[in-house]
């Protein structure tokens, strides 16, 4: 047998299979530390390798600041900076996310003033 398994890859290629905890509203958002900043909330990201695979989609987003990017996988948060205001795009955060397994994605906060 050569490879990995197909249910390993399959399990790779989904994102995290652990479900979330049903909760009502998402939780309260992280405090900004600077203009420019979003923070989302992930739901589905759960598992150890989960921030890492939402950074990545994040990080393919041209107007998002990869070096800002900071998940929080305990609050299933993820803060980050935006390089120009105009071209933020909800839409394509959760598309881009998304592609990489994570579902469910919730704007906590837009783009700060300062």
């Amino acid at each position: 047998m050569r490879g990995i398994p197909v249910f390993l890859c399959s399990f790779l290629v989904a994102g995290c299979m652990n479900e979330p905890e049903k909760s009502g509203a998402p939780p309260v958002a992280m405090a900004t530390t600077g203009p420019d900043q979003v923070e989302i909330y992930v739901p589905t990201m759960v598992c150890e390798t989960c921030p890492q695979k939402v950074a990545e989609g994040l990080a393919l987003l041209p107007w998002v600041d990869p070096e800002s990017i900071h998940p929080d996988r305990k609050a299933k948060q993820v803060r980050f900076r935006i390089k120009n205001r105009a071209a933020f795009d909800m839409e394509a955060v959760k598309v881009t996310i998304a592609k990489k397994g994570f579902k469910d994605i919730q704007l906590l906060t837009g783009p700060t003033e300062s």
